[in-house]
C-alpha cells in the first residue's frame, strides 16, 4: 500500500478592530449634556462623566455591531474624585439600563460583575477586593474583558481577576457607568473582534501555501512500504513554512492509495 500526504488547515483566527475610540471628536455620538445632577462631556481627548447625585447610576452607551461572540474590550479610567465605596466601569452587551452587563471597580479597591435582566440585578461576581486595582482619587485602572473558549475573562491592569461562563448579549450597546457622586475620565475604549474562518481547506502541501516537504522517511519492514495487518511503522516528515504569515491548526491526513 502506498501513502499520499494531504494537509488540512482549519479555523485560522484573525483579529479585527471594531472600535478604537480615543475621544478626539464625538463622531460616535456619545452623550454630551449637563444639569445639576451630572456632566457628560468630551474634552482634551477624554470622555468625562461626573455624577452629582446619590443613589443613582449615570450610564451612557453607543451601538456597536458584530463584536460578539468573540471579542476583547479594553478601556482605561482615571478616577478624579468622589465616593470610594461605589463603582465605575464598563457596560457591555446592553439593550438598555435594565438589561445589560457591568464590570465595575471602586476607589477602595474592589470590583464587581453584574447582569441586569428586566431591572433585576444578578451578581455574577460580588464585590471582591483585588490588589490589582489602583485606589483612591487620581487612580488609573485599565479594564479588559475577553470572550474566548465560551468564557468571559476579566482583567484589571492586565492582571486576571475573574471569569464567568459566556452569556448571550442582551443588546448590542457598549459604554460606561459611574455610580453616585464620582467623577471619572475615560482615556480610550477599544473593541477587537476575534473572527474565525470555519471552512476546512484541503490542499496539496506544495501548492497554494508555501509549505514544501523537505524530507519524508518511511520506516517499515518492507521495501514497497506496505504495512501488513497488525504491524506498525514510523513516518518522519520535515516541512517549513515559507509564508509571511502563520499557518495554524495544521492537520496531517494520511490517505492510502491502492
Amino acid at each position: 500500500m502506498i501513502f499520499s500526504l494531504i494537509f488540512c488547515f482549519e479555523s485560522k483566527a484573525q483579529n479585527k478592530v471594531i472600535l478604537n475610540e480615543e475621544f478626539s471628536n464625538n463622531d460616535n455620538n456619545w452623550t454630551i449634556n449637563s444639569d445639576p445632577t451630572h456632566i457628560f462631556d468630551i474634552n482634551n481627548h477624554k470622555y468625562i462623566i461626573e455624577g452629582k447625585e446619590e443613589q443613582r447610576a449615570f450610564i451612557t452607551t453607543i451601538s456597536i455591531e458584530n463584536y460578539s461572540p468573540n471579542f476583547i474590550i479594553t478601556t482605561e479610567f482615571t478616577k478624579i474624585s468622589g465616593f470610594d465605596n461605589n463603582g465605575y466601569g464598563i457596560v457591555f452587551g446592553s439593550k438598555d439600563e435594565n438589561n445589560q452587563f457591568e464590570f465595575i471597580v471602586s476607589g477602595n479597591g474592589q470590583f464587581k460583575i453584574i447582569e441586569w435582566n428586566n431591572g433585576k440585578a444578578v451578581e455574577l461576581v460580588p464585590w471582591s477586593f483585588s490588589s490589582s486595582i489602583d485606589k483612591w482619587d487620581l487612580s488609573k485602572n485599565l479594564l479588559s474583558i475577553e470572550n474566548s473558549d465560551s468564557l468571559w475573562k476579566f482583567f484589571i491592569n492586565n492582571n486576571y481577576v475573574a471569569r464567568v461562563n459566556e452569556k448571550s448579549f442582551l443588546g448590542n450597546k457598549i459604554g460606561f457607568i459611574v455610580n453616585e457622586k464620582i467623577k471619572c475620565e475615560i482615556n480610550f475604549l477599544k473593541i477587537t473582534s476575534l473572527d474565525f474562518i470555519d471552512n476546512e481547506v484541503f490542499i496539496d502541501a506544495n501548492s497554494i501555501f508555501k509549505l514544501p516537504i523537505f524530507e519524508v522517511n518511511f520506516v517499515g519492514k518492507h521495501e514497497n512500504k506496505e504495512i501488513l495487518y497488525g504491524e506498525s511503522a514510523v513516518l518522519k516528515l520535515k516541512i517549513q513554512n515559507l509564508n509571511s504569515f502563520d499557518l495554524k491548526d495544521l492537520v496531517l491526513n494520511i490517505i492510502p492509495v491502492n
